[in-house]
């Protein structure tokens, strides 16, 4: 039912519409819309446009293996008829959605760039990911979480997470689980939880604990080729 209803978005027979309060509203909601499909079903015939739209914008964004604001600032002007220098966020993750159209060196760009350069220009909270909490029992963890989960959605993030990943195994309760105590209210609205109520103990364990296997599987389905490709060179 999700599916058919986000379909309708995108075939213009929705009851709601788009919101439509600046430029950068119709591209940036169509980019997500097809970013869910794709994660429930890929390649929908719908999403084929807005794909290569944003494939397009990406491989002129990183030409040469480096980000350019100006080479994206262009693209997007280009494709969506947009004028001004705030920019729709590039939209990497439908992108990976279709891996094999993805070149290796445009990911490889893709993973230094939000892995490291985008951090040092504000792109992720401040102290993160470099520097890790004192204390894993912290009132903002789950902003670490948010910009691990960013990285760890291309191959090699081990290159940045590794360090990461270690922390987090080494913060297990007596259990196995993790608990990161009681969270701050996000003014950004970020979102993970798994439990219909966050008002007990053992629901904010669920809660972490299921993030970061989720986080965790994830790291490992991404970095497996790496690592034995690393064992296999080490061994020779």
């Amino acid at each position: 039912m999700a599916y058919y209803y986000l379909e309708d978005f995108l075939r213009g027979t929705s009851h709601e519409k788009l919101h439509d309060k600046n430029e950068r509203d119709i591209p940036w909601q169509t980019a997500t819309i097809c970013n869910a499909i794709e994660a429930i079903k890929p390649y929908n015939e719908l999403c084929d446009r807005t794909y290569r739209e944003w494939l397009y914008i990406a491989e002129r964004t990183f030409s040469g293996g480096e980000y350019s604001f100006e080479r994206e600032r262009d693209a997007q002007h280009e494709v969506f008829w947009t004028k001004e220098d705030r920019l729709v966020p590039l939209q990497f993750e439908l992108l990976l959605k279709r891996r094999e159209n993805i070149p290796p060196a445009l990911e490889n760009a893709m993973l230094h760039h939000y892995g490291e350069h985008a951090y040092y220009h504000g792109h992720f909270w401040r102290d993160c990911p470099t520097k890790l909490p004192d204390s894993f029992v912290y009132k903002q963890t789950r902003r670490w979480m948010h910009s691990f989960n960013y990285i760890n959605n291309f191959r090699g993030s081990s290159f940045y997470l590794s360090k990461s990943v270690d922390w987090l195994l080494e913060n297990r309760n007596t259990d196995g689980l993790w608990d990161w105590g009681t969270q701050t209210k996000d003014p950004w609205g970020y979102f993970g939880y798994f439990s219909t109520s966050r008002n007990y103990n053992r629901n904010r364990v669920v809660d972490c604990s299921m993030e970061i296997l989720g986080f965790l599987k994830k790291y490992i389905d991404n970095n497996s080729q790496q690592e034995r490709y690393r064992h296999n060179n080490e061994k020779t």
